[in-house]
C-alpha cells in the first residue's frame, strides 16, 4: 500500500540496472530518499574510469585496506590521483572503494586481485 501521490520503489527503479555501478548508486539514492548520500554525491560529481591490469612491478597490497593503500601511494607518488567512489568487483558485487588513476584516467587498483575486469565510477581528489 502506498500513500496517494507517493512514487513506489518499483516506479523509481524502472529502467535502472542495479548490476552496473551507476545503477547501484541510483538504487542507493532511491533508498536514501531526501537524505544526503555518498551515492548521490558520486553520481553528481564523479565519472567512470578505465580499468587496467596493475603495471609490472607494482604488487597487490592488503585486501580491505583500499583507502589506506591508495591514500598512502597518492601521498608518495604524484603520478597518480586518489579517487573514492563505487566499484564493481570481479565477483560482481558493487561497493564503496578507493583507487588511483593516472593522468589519462586509467585505474591503478592496489587492493583487488584482477582490477582489469572491474568497473569504476568515482570522484578524484587532489
Amino acid at each position: 500500500m502506498t500513500l496517494e501521490g507517493m512514487t513506489t520503489f518499483e516506479e523509481k527503479m524502472k529502467g535502472v540496472n542495479p548490476n552496473t555501478v551507476e545503477g547501484y548508486m541510483q538504487m542507493q539514492v532511491v533508498f536514501a530518499g531526501d537524505r544526503p548520500s555518498m551515492a548521490a554525491f558520486v553520481l553528481a560529481n564523479g565519472r567512470r574510469f578505465t580499468p587496467a591490469k596493475r603495471p609490472r612491478g607494482v604488487r597487490k597490497q592488503a585486501y580491505k585496506e583500499c583507502y589506506s593503500n591508495s591514500g598512502m601511494e597518492a601521498l608518495m607518488n604524484d603520478k597518480y590521483t586518489y579517487v573514492e567512489g563505487y566499484a564493481r568487483a570481479e565477483m560482481g558485487i558493487v561497493m564503496e572503494h578507493a583507487w588511483l588513476v593516472d593522468k589519462d584516467g586509467v585505474v591503478l587498483d592496489l587492493t583487488w586481485k584482477n582490477p582489469e575486469v572491474c568497473e569504476y565510477f568515482g570522484v578524484p581528489f587532489n
